[in-house]
């Protein structure tokens, strides 16, 4: 009776741990999404912001004037790129759970 009580208190305990490690492979997976997310965005945001002064640099003034309103639309593609986060950092979660489950 003992030994199959201690039994099923290991397999119990094995499980546990499995279940515990892909939980913290998913979370890594998902942190890691969540960062590189976020590096896509300030590119973004970066790459909305410049790409303008990059093709007038010959005329300083049309560039000046163009600055803030392609700060405004670079800002609000990358807000638009970052409600996207959530769902990414989910898919990661679940494919690293699931790919720690099977091996």
């Amino acid at each position: 009776m003992r030994d199959e009580i201690n039994s099923v208190a290991n397999d119990t305990n094995n499980t546990a741990l499995d279940e515990l490690y892909r939980i913290v492979q998913g979370v890594n997976a998902a942190s890691a999404e969540l960062l590189q997310s976020g590096a896509d965005i300030l590119v973004k945001l970066n790459d909305e912001a410049t790409a303008n002064g990059r093709t007038n640099q010959d005329d300083l003034g049309k560039t000046l004037n163009r600055v803030l309103p392609d700060i405004y639309k670079g800002y609000l593609r990358a807000l638009g790129r970052a409600t996207e986060v959530p769902g990414r950092m989910a898919e990661r979660f679940t494919k690293a759970h699931r790919t720690a489950a099977k091996s």
